[in-house]
């Protein structure tokens, strides 16, 4: 009968050759009896694992973005320290080329 049933299923598209078939559970039977404060336990467990995995992941990811965070610090302390040794080379370049060309205006006008 099963069978059969399965079969007017899949013919409509509602259910496949694949739908699990489950025995019956019979009263009286080991798995008929499995006490609720068992269920419970491993519910809580699992539940418990799944928490320590989220909180380790939590932590993880601030220490993370932590060392980011001081990394990008010392990127930016490095440009600005670069960006002003570069505008004290081009003061003093600027410098020396005006003094350059003061004498050699002034040995210009000399002659």
């Amino acid at each position: 009968m099963r069978k059969q049933l399965l079969a007017l299923l899949s013919m409509i598209g509602l259910a496949g050759w694949t739908v699990p078939a489950h025995a019956q559970v019979l009263k009286g039977s080991k798995e008929a009896t499995k006490k609720a404060s068992t269920v419970k336990q491993a519910k809580a467990q699992k539940e418990a694992s799944a928490a320590a995995s989220h909180a380790a992941m939590k932590d993880h990811k601030a220490a993370s973005d932590a060392s980011a965070g001081k990394s990008a610090a010392h990127i930016k302390m490095e440009k600005s320290a670069a960006e002003a040794n570069a505008a004290k080379t081009n003061a003093h370049i600027k410098m020396k080329k005006n003094a350059a060309g003061a004498a050699a205006a002034k040995g210009a006008a000399k002659k």
